[in-house]
């Protein structure tokens, strides 16, 4: 049992990783689509600590901003609904500057929030093996030996490992994560080993 509750920390990316990789999307986003959409795709995972299938199925409706940024998880893991909170401002805004562009190139509400932009499969989801491979090329500035060790999937375990040390109850993190057991996210109390760091810096407009 004791196996279970025990989490990697090489499966966590640290807050100055995090850094690292955002700096890199944003430069690197001004001049490509692919890195705006793996910016998209990153931060899903990292920050809002969704799901690989979430991410594929996730449409632009479901996402909502306003006084409490939160996404709609439609049928997700189990068939459950829920709700979860956009916790970083700087994350709000990529989104609503993505769903922008989605509208402009044709989007609707029940269009894919992330989609592919190919000359023959424009506005078509991706499915999880190329999410998954997506979030690898988002942390290329970590450096290939580091991205070999990540999986789209470590960004949910860092998005748990972020709100623990930014103070948040572990009970408060359950719910973030959607789990039905609390034992289940007792295995980010590790965070509480790790040395504490501001949250990561927003990038520049």
């Amino acid at each position: 049992m004791a196996a279970q509750n025990t989490l990697r920390l090489d499966r966590v990316l640290t807050t100055s990783e995090i850094e690292t990789v955002l700096s890199d999307l944003h430069r690197r986003g001004k001049r490509s689509a692919n890195s705006r959409t793996n910016e998209v795709v990153f931060r899903l995972a990292t920050i809002c600590g969704l799901r690989v299938s979430e991410i594929a199925t996730l449409t632009m409706g479901n996402v909502r901003s306003g006084d409490r940024p939160h996404i709609r998880i439609v049928n997700g893991k189990g068939g459950k609904t829920a709700t979860v909170p956009i916790p970083d401002t700087a994350t709000v805004r990529v989104l609503i500057n993505h769903m922008i562009s989605r509208v402009a190139s044709g989007g609707g509400s029940q269009d894919p929030l992330v989609a592919k932009s190919g000359k023959h499969n424009a506005g078509q989801p991706f499915n999880r093996s190329e999410l998954a491979k997506r979030f690898k090329t988002a942390c290329r500035a970590l450096g290939e030996e580091r991205i070999a060790r990540l999986s789209v999937h470590d960004g949910r375990h860092t998005a748990a490992t972020q709100l623990l040390e930014r103070g948040k109850s572990l009970a408060t993190v359950r719910d973030f994560l959607r789990h039905s057991n609390i034992s289940t996210t007792s295995a980010y109390l590790h965070g509480a080993e790790l040395k504490p760091e501001e949250m990561y810096k927003a990038e520049g407009d």
